[in-house]
C-alpha cells in the first residue's frame, strides 16, 4: 500500500493510467450489468484485476503463484470468463465468474487432477453465489430479542 501511495503522490504514469482505467471499468461494468452482458462483465472483472496488479507492483506478491496458475487453467479450460482477487492480504478471496452452465463443481473437477506446479488447491474453500434479481431485501421487525 505504501508503494502505491508513493507512486500516486508522484503521479506515476502507470498508477494514474491504472486509476483512470479502474474508473472507466467501473462505469463499463454498470453498463454490462444493466445490459445483461455477462461476457463483457467477465472481461471487465479480469481487466480490473490486471489494473490492481499494476498498482501493487510486479514484485508485490499480490497474486500468489498458485492463484495465477488456477486462473490460467480455468480460463484455458473455458470454465471461467472473469476473475479477480479481493481482500487486503491474509488469505484473500478469489472471485470467479463462470461461463454459462459452469459452476464451482466444474472448477473443482478440473483442478482435482491438475498437477499445479506452484501449490495445491486443497486449502481452498468453495462457495457458490448468485446475483439476486430482487436486490437487497430489508425486513423490519418490532422485536429486538437477543438469545
Amino acid at each position: 500500500l505504501r508503494n502505491v501511495l508513493r507512486q500516486w503522490t508522484r503521479r506515476s504514469p502507470a498508477i494514474v493510467s491504472a486509476v483512470n482505467d479502474l474508473v472507466r471499468g467501473a462505469h463499463e461494468s454498470i453498463q454490462a450489468i444493466q445490459n445483461g452482458d455477462i461476457d463483457q462483465l467477465g472481461k471487465l472483472i479480469t481487466s480490473y484485476w490486471s489494473q490492481k496488479k499494476i498498482m501493487a507492483g510486479s514484485q508485490s506478491g499480490v497474486e500468489p503463484p498458485v492463484v495465477k496458475e488456477v486462473i490460467e487453467l480455468l480460463t484455458a479450460s473455458n470454465i471461467i470468463i472473469g476473475s479477480t482477487l479481493c481482500g487486503a492480504g491474509g488469505g484473500g478471496f478469489l472471485y470467479l465468474l463462470f461461463q454459462k452452465g459452469k459452476s464451482a463443481s466444474d472448477a473443482q473437477n478440473c483442478l482435482k487432477d491438475a498437477e499445479l506446479s506452484h501449490g495445491s488447491v486443497e486449502l481452498f474453500s468453495w462457495y457458490e453465489c448468485e446475483i439476486s434479481l430482487n436486490g437487497l431485501d430489508v425486513i423490519e421487525t418490532n422485536s429486538l430479542e437477543i438469545k
